[in-house]
């Protein structure tokens, strides 16, 4: 993903720049991290921000034989980068406005998502011809009650983009792992057209059930999770309980 560079640091906080500009702090108490700054606050050609070249070789010293080594012990080796959402709030447009723009400015929405999506799609074939096994995409796409925005809205801007990184890994042999919290039900049978070969977290606690999902589309994916966020309030028999 796109590299960091900390500009301040004491025994409270952490806030550091990404390679495009945006500026993070991190919270060391609470383990929380905010935007301070985002290159797109205000509309403006998302191609006027500096990115780094995804192909450069540099940016990839070891990692075919680290994936090597693990892949040789028996290890199922993974590569993480930018969502094609979730890329786009954290490192160029404030979440708020990008809601808005999928409404008031779509071809805006549509240029950041393809600037992130074809920054992360050259960097997961990297990843692929050094031989990891699977790409996985941090794309949160729902909250504890719902979707974040419409089956509409991820049809038009990102089901096109997971469809192409899914092709991409099964071209390689590869496998798209997708990660989204929240209650994503609403897109799930879009998901599944997209060809993702495992999709996590599965959270009981945001209303997604593991025995249905494995019901209507075991066959088509693999569900990794389904364990609920709250297992540290659990006593051991209710642990037993929900891990059966």
């Amino acid at each position: 993903r796109l590299r960091t560079r900390t500009l301040r640091e004491d025994e409270r906080e952490m806030v550091f720049e990404f390679e495009n500009g945006a500026i993070w702090r991190f919270d060391k108490a609470t383990s929380q991290a905010a935007a301070v700054s985002l290159p797109l606050e205000e509309k403006q050609d998302p191609t006027t921000i500096p990115m780094p070249n995804p192909d450069n070789p540099d940016r990839y010293q070891g990692v075919g034989e680290i994936a090597r080594y693990f892949r040789e012990q028996g290890y199922f080796t993974l590569a993480k980068v930018h969502g094609v959402f979730s890329g786009v709030w954290y490192l160029f447009r404030p979440l708020d406005r990008l809601f808005m723009d999928m409404v008031d400015a779509p071809d805006f929405v549509h240029s950041m998502v393809d600037l992130v999506a074809d920054y992360s799609f050259r960097t997961a074939r990297q990843f692929l011809e050094r031989g990891v096994d699977c790409i996985l995409l941090n794309d949160d796409l729902g909250s504890s009650s719902g979707l974040l925005f419409s089956p509409q809205a991820y049809s038009e801007f990102f089901q096109p983009w997971h469809k192409k990184f899914a092709d991409l890994c099964q071209s390689y042999g590869g496998y798209l792992q997708i990660h989204s919290h929240g209650n994503i039900n609403g897109i799930i049978p879009q998901l599944m057209e997209t060809g993702v070969h495992i999709l996590n977290p599965v959270g009981p606690t945001d209303g997604m059930t593991l025995e249905e999902l494995l019901r209507d589309h075991g066959h088509q994916t693999a569900f990794a999770g389904g364990i609920s966020k709250r297992i540290g309030e659990m006593t051991g028999d209710e642990l037993d309980r929900h891990l059966d």
